[in-house]
């Protein structure tokens, strides 16, 4: 492990530790658990435990909270949950300065530990010729921009049929495509890459992953749009009068 690995895990301890301290302060008078949420990678699990060791240590009462790692600082603004003891600002950062901004978030400080998004491929990719222009992380891009035309011209050809069954029948379409998927590989011992280099032109395996994966953007796209309409009510219906004018009630 290397020495500057070695100081970020030491400055992640220690911001913990500092938090812990300053929650326990008024954790040990109040009957109110400290709420503390819990995100779904390990080292915020570890550290969410080591707070709530130290506050319990010190006489107060815990509860783990399991939370969106983007919406726990509103949660924190509106008092849903009390502290948030690892934010990584590359990823988490508009989230966090939204809700300090707006007031009832406080910012305890910083440490050494830098963050470091990167992308990762294995080697057959490369050597297979899968992604063309790698290492570039550009070469990502033309998969993208070659997935959007494609899902144009079906919008163009077939429009909404994927869904028209409702959500029964694009689940149904999913099945459909994953099932061609698994029959393939079941002739090759369930070998993927194998079924892969066995099933190869227009109506082969790498053709119909493609479409799978299409389709899971269309359905993705689908419940986003969905949620955020669902939003919008709920922020916007306010009520009016008769003509239609907000009564500012």
């Amino acid at each position: 492990m290397g020495e500057n690995m070695i100081k970020a895990i030491k400055g992640l301890i220690v911001a913990a530790i500092i938090s812990a301290f300053g929650f326990a302060a008024y954790a040990a008078d109040s009957k109110k658990p400290t709420r503390i949420p819990v995100h779904n990678w390990s080292s915020q699990i570890v550290m969410a435990y080591v707070i709530g060791g130290i506050i319990q240590d010190m006489g107060g009462n815990v509860e783990y909270v399991p939370a969106d790692s983007q919406a726990v600082y509103e949660s924190i603004r509106i008092g849903d949950v009390d502290i948030s003891h690892e934010v990584w600002q590359s990823a988490f950062g508009k989230s966090f300065d939204a809700a300090r901004d707006k007031g009832g978030v406080l910012d305890w400080g910083d440490h050494e530990a830098r963050t470091l998004e990167d992308m990762g491929y294995p080697n057959w990719v490369a050597d297979k010729g899968l992604c063309p222009g790698l290492p570039n992380w550009e070469a990502m891009k033309d998969i993208a921009q070659n997935d959007l035309e494609a899902l144009k011209r079906a919008e163009v050809s077939y429009g909404d049929s994927w869904k028209r069954r409702g959500g029964v029948g694009a689940f149904m379409m999913l099945a459909r495509k994953f099932d061609r998927i698994e029959h393939q590989s079941e002739k090759h011992g369930w070998d993927i890459f194998e079924a892969g280099e066995a099933f190869k032109g227009e109506a082969g395996l790498l053709d119909d992953i493609r479409d799978l994966r299409r389709y899971l953007l269309l359905v993705e796209n689908d419940i986003l749009i969905n949620d955020s309409e669902q939003e919008s009510k709920a922020v916007y219906s306010e009520p009016v009068t008769s003509e239609g004018i907000p009564t500012g009630d």
